[in-house]
């Protein structure tokens, strides 16, 4: 395919038959351990590469599984934060502001309250992993109002940093 039809079509192509497959319930299934992921990384990488007829990191500027994973469950936040009316009303409840948690001021007053956790098990659940990665933002990045212009940001984000 990739010697009969231009690069735009097969990155067409890609992002309407592959993309969707992987991001539909990533925020479940990208929680797992990284083991259990890395044939699904791996067969994603080598479909890129051929369509790209290129290595892997040059081309169509897509993120990783597990920054995939990493921007999904941050737009849940963002959604929590700003934009409570798109979430189902099981949501409205999640997340908890440092503020409502202390009685005094603490410098991170508008972070997420993350409960204090001591096996990983937990440390992968959604409310703490989310929490977490929150918090370890650049307030600058928090700021953005629109879903799209922060979902825009956080992408050149994640592929510009690794946070965990």
């Amino acid at each position: 395919m990739r010697n009969k039809l231009p690069s735009r079509i097969l990155k067409l192509i890609y992002f309407a038959f592959v993309h969707p497959h992987l991001l539909y319930g990533i925020e479940m299934y990208a929680n797992t351990g990284s083991t259990h992921l890395n044939k699904l990384e791996i067969l994603n990488n080598k479909l890129l590469r051929i369509l790209q007829n290129k290595p892997y990191n040059v081309g169509y500027n897509t993120l990783s599984i597990p920054d995939l994973h990493k921007c999904k469950i941050l737009l849940l936040v963002h959604k929590f934060m700003n934009h409570k009316y798109r979430l189902p009303s099981a949501f409205s409840n999640y997340f908890e502001l440092n503020k409502n948690v202390h009685s005094h001021d603490t410098r991170r007053s508008k972070d997420l309250y993350v409960t204090p956790i001591n096996k990983n098990f937990g440390k992968r659940c959604i409310r703490h992993k989310s929490s977490t990665l929150w918090n370890q933002l650049p307030e600058v990045l928090k700021d953005h109002l629109s879903v799209r212009n922060f979902t825009r940001r956080l992408k050149v984000f994640l592929q510009s940093t690794n946070i965990s």
